[in-house]
């Protein structure tokens, strides 16, 4: 299973007290994978909030090949350029370009250049694919993948 979240065009996420969003459920969702582990979503190009760099949140659940539970959680990334690309469209420019870089943001430098999405024109949206790799013969909280 892999669940994705995200904020919204103006850097809000569903269901936080402190943003005023408590009890509603938006930008997330998560998708069974099919036979050879692929999952497909449909969403929109995130906001921004302050301290942060653009990014999806994203977490696979499975199950180690020891037969216990497995979880893989990080974060997707975009390139500068297309991220100030889009930002400059509606409604993002409405609260105009973010204030953290990629190379700004501290999870970011952690190792979000292996986390970078390539969205490709499509229609009058965009798609990306992205492959994660997973090694599940160790399945110990706070191992390396």
């Amino acid at each position: 299973m892999i669940d994705l979240w995200q904020c919204d065009a103006f850097g809000l996420y569903s269901d936080i007290p402190s943003q005023g969003s408590y009890g509603r459920r938006f930008l997330r969702g998560y998708q069974n994978t099919d036979q050879s582990g692929a999952a497909r979503f449909t969403t929109i190009l995130p906001g921004w909030y302050s301290g942060r760099t653009l990014h999806i949140h994203v977490k696979i659940r499975t199950v180690g090949t020891n037969g216990r539970p497995y979880e893989f959680t990080s974060q997707l990334y975009f390139t500068p350029e297309f991220g100030a690309a889009y930002l400059r469209t509606e409604p993002y420019r409405r609260k105009g370009p973010a204030d953290t870089t990629n190379n700004r943001d501290s999870i970011y430098r952690s190792g979000g250049a292996q986390m970078l999405l390539r969205p490709q024109q499509a229609g009058n949206g965009y798609t990306a694919d992205f492959a994660i790799g997973l090694d599940l013969s160790n399945t110990q909280v706070g191992r390396p993948d």
